[in-house]
């Protein structure tokens, strides 16, 4: 079934069917539903996750979505290991899937992909630089917050 879904990402061809497995928001996930061309369910055999669209955030398998897609996940896993209890998780997710889906977008753009990927780097670098400092604020001699 091939179908252009406008999305929030830019208009994009699809022919995405039941079955077909696929990159979404970063993790390797099966096509549990299809209709009317839209990718409306994804699985990945723990969990599934749905939506009136997904189109806009699911790629083929391919060698560079993957190693895109694991640079992402080592970064996101890194930010929920390393990361204070306080940090805003849903933004912060919402923030690595839609980079992730704009690299994705220009994965054949040399150029592109080694701009965003850098992005994710200093955005990841960033936010675990804020927690140490935040890890190292002492009063009176206490520390105010924990280690992790």
């Amino acid at each position: 079934m091939s179908d252009e879904v406008k999305t929030g990402h830019k208009k994009v061809k699809t022919s995405f069917k039941k079955n077909d497995w696929v990159f979404c928001e970063f993790k390797l996930q099966q096509i549990e539903k299809v209709k009317n061309g839209r990718v409306v369910e994804v699985g990945d055999g723990h969990f599934c996750t749905s939506s009136w669209s997904m189109n806009d955030r699911c790629f083929p398998l391919n060698k560079t979505v993957k190693c895109i897609s694991d640079t992402f996940a080592f970064w996101h896993d890194k930010l929920f290991q390393e990361g204070n209890r306080d940090l805003n998780f849903p933004n912060i997710q919402n923030w690595l899937v839609e980079k992730w889906c704009e690299v994705c977008n220009v994965k054949d753009n040399k150029e592109a992909l080694r701009a965003g990927i850098s992005e994710l780097e200093d955005f990841a670098k960033r936010i675990l630089s804020s927690c140490e400092e935040q890890r190292a604020i002492e009063v009176a001699g206490v520390k105010v917050f924990g280690r992790k």
